[in-house]
């Protein structure tokens, strides 16, 4: 049974919030500091915030198939048969190959839009997530 809709939507808000907001912090403060000479360490300090999120997340994924916000909402990833995903197949083909895609001129715009809303559809499974062949459901216990 895949998760729901609205958990997942809030999972990726807790992700992205979780990235960006070191690294928008970083940027302010570093513009604000730029003055006094100390934006560059400012900026590595947000940057390495951002890394050790990042990191994280991987390790989770890796782990139990979870990023720090499925983790939050007790959702996790496998692939499609029920099987535990990889972390390749989680990052490359859920996260890399839709970015990839949606940079291609025109088809890439396409894409992002056509992306969430194939959530909609019979198996609940967003358009990145049939690339990768890959479900989101409730953590087993």
């Amino acid at each position: 049974m895949p998760a729901d809709r609205g958990l997942r939507l809030l999972a990726h808000i807790v992700d992205v919030v979780a990235l960006c907001v070191p690294l928008g912090t970083a940027v302010v403060a570093g513009l604000r500091a730029e003055a006094t000479g100390q934006a560059t360490a400012i900026f590595v300090a947000g940057g390495a915030a951002a890394l050790v999120t990042t990191v994280v997340s991987l390790v989770g994924i890796q782990r139990t198939g979870q990023s720090l916000g499925k983790r939050v909402f007790g959702l996790q990833v496998l692939q499609s048969d029920g099987s535990r995903a990889t972390l390749a197949q989680v990052v490359w083909r859920r996260n890399v190959l839709p970015l990839l895609l949606g940079l291609v001129p025109v088809l890439g715009w396409l894409f992002w839009v056509a992306d969430p809303l194939f959530i909609f559809g019979r198996f609940g499974q967003c358009l990145h997530d049939r690339l990768a062949d890959t479900i989101v459901v409730q953590r087993r216990t």
